[in-house]
């Protein structure tokens, strides 16, 4: 449809605005793009945010990954299903497998931490000051 040669030296990423432009100038505006691993990246995200287009991209195992913080959020009754997305906010929305839950009792992917006495005195209290004025 728009085909586009170049060497292996050429990161991939840069070639994704370029191609959907080319796509968009002959009149195809896809919905969706699919993509492989290579292109996990925030540019592509950016890219096809700015032009309208929903990537498919499987993700990358990244720290974040690996410690489950791209799970959406969950609470007692379960992983929430996605409810669409907040593009002024730049966020997506989530809803409660039951509807029970409001959005602000939940964390993105990881449980609250349990309370720790000692830990949250030494936490109270104002500030200590560094000298610096």
């Amino acid at each position: 449809m728009a085909p586009a040669v170049e060497s292996a030296r050429t990161n991939e990423v840069n070639a994704v605005a370029p191609l959907l432009d080319r796509l968009h100038m002959s009149g195809i505006d896809p919905e969706t793009c699919a993509m492989d691993k290579g292109y996990d990246n925030t540019r592509v995200y950016g890219d096809c945010d700015e032009r309208g287009v929903v990537p498919i991209v499987p993700l990358r195992n990244t720290r974040d990954v690996k410690v489950g913080n791209h799970l959406p959020p969950f609470c007692k009754h379960g992983s929430w299903r996605f409810a669409g997305a907040d593009h002024k906010r730049n966020a997506c929305k989530w809803r409660c497998p039951t509807g029970e839950c409001k959005p602000a009792s939940v964390d993105q992917g990881r449980p609250a931490a349990p309370a720790h006495p000692a830990r949250d005195a030494a936490l109270e209290g104002p500030v200590p000051r560094t000298g610096l004025s």
